[in-house]
């Protein structure tokens, strides 16, 4: 594998690995219908049960301690009318959900925060050998990243009126890219991991190369016809998907390439569509 391809992939290996699953800080959305179909229990920090009343769904964050207790950290339960700002233009008004009041339920009296003495999940197993239940937990949330993208397809393009180029796959040097987007997926949990699938939509800008030389240049160019090669930093910008299991995620891409300096107006992929697929680690909810 060529050394211009490898370090990108490596870096991104790094990154998984500094950035860890336990690092991510997803907005699960869990429901008394998820917790009972599963066979587990939602307990307070004194080990009494609750439940979350109604059929809506308790915006949260769960993870694993040490000893494999399954931890859950409710969001701020608003209560009465209240709007919310979801994105920059988007309000949402909400009302009172009294479902989740009462002797048993979430928000009571009897139910009080503490830091040392979390919500907990139980899969209720008995005996040694019994099987292990799974929690499946959809979340979302908007999530950043780095990625490599080293395989780009560019279409045929035109050197001069009777001479063009054959689609092609090139690897851009150095390539590395910040991306951006819209995570939802689903989370398996259990008390000996918890493994999160996700899909996310967004966009991504990076920073590549252009490598300018005859037979990507157009006819009028000094480089056609010529042994010179003249190698431009260059940005790269588009849409992107990642199919991601935890942090790490392959990464397809539909993106542009903008040459900066010397013949960049004489290259013949300047600003024109490509498609790629890389890899990518997901660096969690900022």
């Amino acid at each position: 594998m060529k050394k211009s391809i490898f370090t990108p992939i490596l870096l991104i290996a790094i990154g998984t690995s500094v950035f860890g699953q336990n690092r991510m800080k997803f907005k699960h959305k869990l429901s008394q219908k998820i917790i009972t179909d599963a066979g587990f229990v939602l307990k307070d920090g004194a080990g009494q049960p609750l439940t979350i009343g109604g059929t809506g769904k308790l915006r949260c964050l769960i993870k694993l301690d040490s000893k494999g207790n399954i931890l859950v950290d409710f969001w701020q339960i608003s209560h009465g009318t209240f709007t919310k700002r979801h994105m920059l233009f988007w309000k949402k008004t909400y009302t009172l959900i009294d479902a989740y009041r009462g002797q048993n339920g979430i928000v009571n009296s009897q139910t009080s925060f503490n830091i040392d003495k979390p919500s907990t999940l139980t899969d209720r197993r008995e005996f040694i050998g019994d099987p292990t239940k799974v929690l499946y937990v959809p979340y979302s949330g908007f999530t950043f990243g780095v990625a490599t993208i080293p395989f780009r397809l560019r279409g045929s393009a035109e050197i001069a009126s009777t001479e063009k180029t054959k689609t092609t796959v090139t690897s851009p040097k150095p390539d590395i890219a910040f991306t951006g987007g819209w995570t939802t997926g689903k989370s398996v949990i259990t008390n000996r991991s918890i493994i999160n699938y996700s899909v996310t939509f967004g966009a991504f800008v990076g920073l590549t190369g252009a490598e300018i030389k005859d037979g990507v240049v157009k006819s009028g160019s000094e480089l056609y016809g010529t042994k010179k090669t003249q190698t431009n930093p260059a940005f790269s910008y588009g849409a992107s998907a990642t199919l991601a299991r935890n942090n790490l995620g392959l990464v397809f891409a539909l993106g542009f390439d903008t040459s900066l300096g010397d013949y960049s107006g004489d290259w013949i992929y300047q600003n024109k569509p490509w498609f790629g697929i890389g890899l990518s680690a997901n660096l969690g909810i900022f």
